[in-house]
């Protein structure tokens, strides 16, 4: 698959590939074990899905590493800023209405 093949569908798909990684990565960091145990665990977890966004672009649409790691760092950036205005719209509204 080339970049410039790639249609909305694909990146669909990619995307909801991804999400599905964070949700298991996210169920596995549910399991009952000692704290500080579980910080070490999350914290693998979370290297390990930001490793995967890499080295998954770096497969999926066939560019150089460092495009690869540039894109992962923008996409999560771009996805923290959105959930963040998300929750803080959230919280606005929340107190607006009461």
């Amino acid at each position: 698959l080339r970049r410039k093949d790639a249609l909305f569908v694909d990146h669909a798909i990619f995307s909801l590939h991804y999400h599905a990684l964070w949700f298991s990565l996210f169920i596995i960091s549910l399991f009952s074990m000692p704290d500080p145990m579980a910080q070490v665990l999350r914290a693998l977890l979370l290297i390990l899905a930001g490793a995967y966004m890499v080295v998954a672009l770096h497969r999926v649409y066939i560019i150089g590493w460092g495009r690869a790691l540039l894109y992962a760092f923008t996409i999560g950036l771009i996805y923290i800023i959105v959930l963040v205005t998300v929750f803080l719209a959230d919280l606005f509204l929340i107190v607006a209405i009461a």
